[in-house]
C-alpha cells in the first residue's frame, strides 16, 4: 500500500480536511472544487477513501475528528476490514462506520467482534428530490423551521402566517417597528414567500433572502443570495429593489428571475414589465424576453426563450444547449449531492432536454446518460461523472 495514497506534496492532511469539510457542507468555492477534483484524480485510493466518508452520515457531521488521526497509518489498518465490509450489508451501525473510517486497532477489533448491541442506529444513503423547507430567522435571533418538519407548537410573529408547508405569508400590520427577517432555503429545498405588499417570491435551493416585515418610505428593498422568481406588486412612486453581492435590480411591477449564486454567472431574466440592472458602474435596461448576464467584469444582454430559466419553479428542469457543468450544478443543489467531473473536457458537453424535477435521481441520471453520452457513478451523496 502506497504511504502517500492520501496525502501528497500538494495536499496535506490539514488541506484535505478543509476541502472535504467544505464539500460536505456544499459551501466550497470554485477554487476548492478544482483542488478537490485534482486530488480525487491523483489516485484511485483517494476516490475510494472519499466515497467511504460520503457513505457515513455521522462521519460527515464530525469530519473534524479526522484531524486527530494519521490518515496513512489508519488507512493501512482499515483496508483489510474495508474489503470484508463490502461483503456485508450496507446497513451497519454508526459506531462501526466511524470506526472503519477513522481506523485504529480498537476500530478493527470493534468491527470483527461486532457493534455495541446498545447502539440501535443504522446508516442508509437514499438520495431523494428536494422538498418544501426553509428556516426563518427574525431580528431578535429567534429561528423557526418551516415546511413539513415544522414544530406544530411554534408561534410565529403576529404579522407572519405559514399557510401550508410550502408558503410563508406576511400581513400588513399597522404601526410597530420595522424589523428585518431572513428566509433561508437549504440545498434540497424550495419555498414560497408573500411579502406584506403582495409581492410573490419563489426561492430555489441554496438561497437566502433578507427583507423587512413591512415596507416604509420611498422604496421597497430586499437582499438576495441564490435564485428566486419575483412577481412584484406595482406601486407607483415606490420601486422594488433587489440587491445582491454584484447586482441591483430596480422594478416597479414585473415578473423576473434573478440568479445570483456566489461563484457563478449572475443572470436576470425578464418575463414581463421592465427592469433596470445596476452592474459595475453601469445601469442597463432589460426588456421582456431578454436576459442580462454579468460575469463579474462585463455584462451582456440577449433575447432568450424564458422557459428554461423559470421551469425550476414549475417542477421541471428545462435546458437549452446548456453546459453539462451548469446542468449538474442544478441537480447538485436540488438533490443535495456533491458532483465531481472526472475530466475537464466533460464540462464542455452541451445538453438540451426537459427533465422531471420531482423524480428519483436514478431516472434523471439515466436520461442524462443517454443524451449526453457520459457515465454517472453515484456513491453515497457524491456523483462522479465519467466518460461513457
Amino acid at each position: 500500500m502506497n504511504d502517500k495514497m492520501i496525502e501528497s506534496d500538494c495536499f496535506t492532511r490539514e488541506k484535505l480536511v478543509e476541502l472535504i469539510t467544505a464539500a460536505m457542507k456544499g459551501e466550497f468555492t470554485v477554487g476548492q472544487r478544482e483542488e478537490l477534483e485534482r486530488w480525487l484524480a491523483e489516485r484511485k485510493e483517494n476516490r475510494t477513501f472519499f466515497e467511504e466518508v460520503q457513505e457515513d452520515a455521522r462521519v460527515r457531521e464530525n469530519l473534524l475528528l479526522y484531524k486527530r488521526f494519521d490518515p496513512v497509518r489508519d488507512w493501512r489498518q482499515v483496508d483489510p476490514a474495508r474489503r470484508a465490509w463490502r461483503r456485508f450489508s450496507r446497513r451497519v451501525s454508526v459506531a462501526a462506520g466511524i470506526a472503519l473510517l477513522l481506523g485504529g486497532p480498537w476500530a478493527l477489533r470493534h468491527f470483527l467482534v461486532g457493534p455495541d448491541p446498545r447502539v440501535d442506529v443504522t446508516v442508509t444513503t437514499e438520495v431523494l428530490p428536494g422538498t418544501h423547507k426553509a428556516r426563518l430567522t427574525v431580528e431578535s435571533g429567534t429561528t423557526f423551521v418551516l415546511g413539513a418538519a415544522r414544530d406544530s407548537m411554534m408561534v410565529l410573529p403576529e404579522e407572519v402566517l405559514q399557510e401550508d408547508d410550502s408558503r410563508l405569508l406576511y400581513r400588513e400590520v399597522a404601526g410597530g417597528e420595522v424589523t428585518w427577517h431572513t428566509l433561508e432555503v437549504p440545498r434540497g429545498g424550495e419555498y414560497r414567500l408573500e411579502l406584506s405588499d403582495g409581492t410573490l417570491i419563489t426561492l430555489n435551493a441554496g438561497s437566502r433572502i433578507r427583507y423587512p416585515n413591512r415596507f416604509e418610505g420611498a422604496e421597497r428593498r430586499v437582499e438576495l443570495e441564490g435564485e428566486a422568481f419575483f412577481s412584484v406588486t406595482r406601486q407607483e412612486g415606490c420601486p422594488f429593489i433587489v440587491s445582491s453581492d454584484q447586482l441591483q435590480v430596480r422594478v416597479l411591477g414585473t415578473s423576473f428571475n434573478l440568479k445570483v449564486y456566489p461563484g457563478e454567472r449572475q443572470q436576470t431574466t425578464l418575463l414581463a414589465g421592465r427592469v433596470v440592472v445596476d452592474c459595475g458602474e453601469e445601469s442597463v435596461p432589460v426588456q421582456p424576453g431578454e436576459q442580462l448576464t454579468w460575469n463579474g467584469r462585463a455584462w451582456s444582454v440577449r433575447q432568450v426563450d424564458v422557459t428554461p430559466y423559470i421551469a425550476w419553479k414549475e417542477q421541471r428542469f428545462v435546458f437549452d444547449d446548456e453546459l453539462l457543468e451548469d446542468v449538474l450544478r442544478q441537480l447538485e443543489r436540488w438533490y443535495d449531492i456533491n458532483v465531481y467531473i472526472r475530466y475537464p473536457s466533460l464540462k464542455e458537453i452541451r445538453y438540451t432536454g426537459n427533465l422531471p424535477k420531482y423524480e428519483d435521481i436514478d431516472k434523471v441520471l439515466h436520461l442524462l446518460e443517454l443524451a449526453a453520452h457520459v457515465h454517472f457513478n453515484l456513491s453515497g451523496r457524491t456523483l462522479f461523472v465519467e466518460k461513457e
